[in-house]
């Protein structure tokens, strides 16, 4: 069996730590396929690879609800950790004179 479940209750591939939902990312974002995800993580076989999609097909609803919580959550994070707009101007503008 390819996927297992994690104490924090998130859908991983066995034995790896590696999230389903960060395969689902990757495709998501960059557009890769089962082949380049594999490329860029090579202790994954294609085998896990087509697990972790095949499980968030039979999850999807879940699985879609968690990635747009954590999207949400890492917005108000940069939000919250974005810098001053005032000190990047001044900063840039020190910046023009030396």
């Amino acid at each position: 069996m390819h996927i297992a479940v994690d104490k924090g209750g998130s859908a991983v591939i066995a034995g790896t730590g590696i999230k389903v939902k960060q395969l689902v990312s990757f495709r998501r974002a960059w557009g890769w396929t089962p082949e380049q995800i594999q490329e860029n993580l090579p202790q994954l076989s294609l085998g896990q690879i087509y697990a972790a999609f095949a499980y968030y097909h039979d999850h999807q609803a879940a699985l879609d609800a968690e990635l747009d919580a954590d999207h949400r959550e890492a917005e108000q994070l940069a939000a919250q950790h974005a810098p001053d707009p005032a000190l990047i101007k001044r900063l840039r503008e020190a910046s023009k004179r030396t």
